[in-house]
């Protein structure tokens, strides 16, 4: 079962970072990888497209890991907005 609410995020930082800041590059991950990686409730920057400039746009997103692979996404109300499958890949900021 999946919770279709979680806390309210407390971030009072920007929510969108236009390309990859200096020191950071993005890499590719399937949700399962992420989920293992973090194992509960976290946060990171992932890539949204485009923006017209033609720079990669990455948004700040909060998941929750599944004990299928997949990822539960919660926006900053706590209101859940996207399930991940467990394959889909998903490209994310790292350093």
């Amino acid at each position: 079962m999946i919770a279709q609410n979680i806390t309210p995020d407390a971030h009072d930082g920007t929510w969108t970072r236009r390309g990859i800041p200096a020191g950071h590059r993005a890499d590719t991950f399937t949700a399962a990888e992420l989920a293992a990686m973090f194992g509960q409730e976290f946060v990171i920057w992932e890539s949204a497209g485009q923006s017209q400039g033609g720079y990669e746009l990455f948004v700040r997103s909060r998941n929750v890991p599944q004990a299928d692979g997949s990822l539960a996404g919660y926006d900053a109300d706590g209101r859940l907005v996207i399930i991940h499958p467990a394959t889909r890949a998903l490209r994310i900021l790292t350093k």
